[in-house]
């Protein structure tokens, strides 16, 4: 998709206007607040590790091209390519944001629990459609 980069570039500008108006309204009791103070921390996380994914690695690159400084052995052994590896899969983890969600909208939980509900049933289904199978198996033997 050839727009990604700049959808996410907006998206990052939002969730860090995001935080920074939280960050304003609560002030660092945001990191402590009863009820969300996971979630608080998790979204600051995301939204500094995609701060520095984003917008401070390709903004160090450049100083240090227009600088000529040339990468070090430590940047060469490729711990610090593996720790941006990571830091880019923690990113995923904004895909939580979406129990948020949930929880948020009564109708759509209550969907949800639904469905968990129905698949717990199904596994019954499954556990009793495999015996009966393995019975006529054994007496087509």
């Amino acid at each position: 998709f050839f727009l990604w980069f700049y959808v996410e570039q907006v998206l990052l500008v939002v969730f860090s206007f995001e935080i920074l108006v939280r960050l304003g309204r609560w002030g660092w009791g945001f990191f402590s607040h009863p009820s969300d103070w996971a979630w608080n921390w998790l979204d600051s996380f995301i939204v500094a590790g995609g701060i520095f994914d984003q917008w401070f690695m390709p903004a160090y690159s450049i100083a240090k091209d227009i600088l000529g400084v040339q990468a070090s052995k430590e940047s060469e052994d490729g711990s610090f390519g593996q720790f941006m590896k990571m830091l880019r899969m923690a990113r995923l983890l904004r895909i939580l944001r979406l129990g948020r969600l949930v929880k948020s909208i009564p109708q759509l939980y209550t969907l949800i629990v639904g469905i968990m509900d129905a698949m717990q049933g199904m596994v019954w289904v499954l556990l009793l459609c495999f015996i009966v199978l393995y019975a006529f198996a054994l007496v087509g033997i």
